[in-house]
């Protein structure tokens, strides 16, 4: 009886532990997804010199990779199509994870880049051909708290995770 006595308080103990860990997992796991998929527009936006930007619906909780089509090629109406045919070019994230996207007000347009080309859309980051990008911090979230900080260095196009624990 008292080795069942000990089992039942390490494992009260032990349970909310492991909850949260799979949670934090769980937050993990999203960013690494959405640093695949920045990585994934600003090495396309390179190598096809077009604009590609990883836009965010948030009420479906997926993201998807889109690429400016030829024909309109930085114009001033470019249109953006996604990108099926590449390996993580649309995902959704785990539906216990929230992300919240902010475009930073003061990015400018890389010098070479012209104005006009620039994308409108505020759910998402765009990436030059000129490896540079919107500067952008994205926020994810768990249902526990814990937070991690992904942001969009626009002259790089890197991207730096802060990882900010609980609040």
């Amino acid at each position: 009886m008292v080795v069942i006595g000990l089992l039942g308080i390490l494992s009260v103990m032990i349970i909310p532990e492991m909850r949260g860990s799979m949670q934090e997992a769980a937050l993990r796991s999203a960013g690494r997804e959405m640093v695949d998929a920045l990585g994934l527009a600003r090495s396309q936006a390179i190598a096809t010199l077009r604009i590609h930007r990883v836009r965010w619906v948030e009420e479906e909780n997926r993201y998807l990779i889109e690429g400016e089509t030829e024909r309109d090629s930085g114009s001033r109406d470019s249109d953006f199509a996604a990108r099926p045919e590449l390996l993580g070019a649309q995902g959704a994230l785990d539906h216990r994870v929230k992300l919240r996207l902010r475009l930073e007000p003061s990015a400018e347009p890389a010098p070479s880049t012209p104005r006009e080309a620039q994308p409108s859309d505020s759910q998402s980051v765009a990436f030059y051909p000129d490896g540079t990008a919107d500067s952008a911090e994205m926020l994810l979230e768990d249902r526990d708290g814990f937070r991690l900080v992904l942001t969009v260095l626009s002259a790089t196009a890197r991207v730096k995770w802060q990882d900010l624990g609980r609040p």
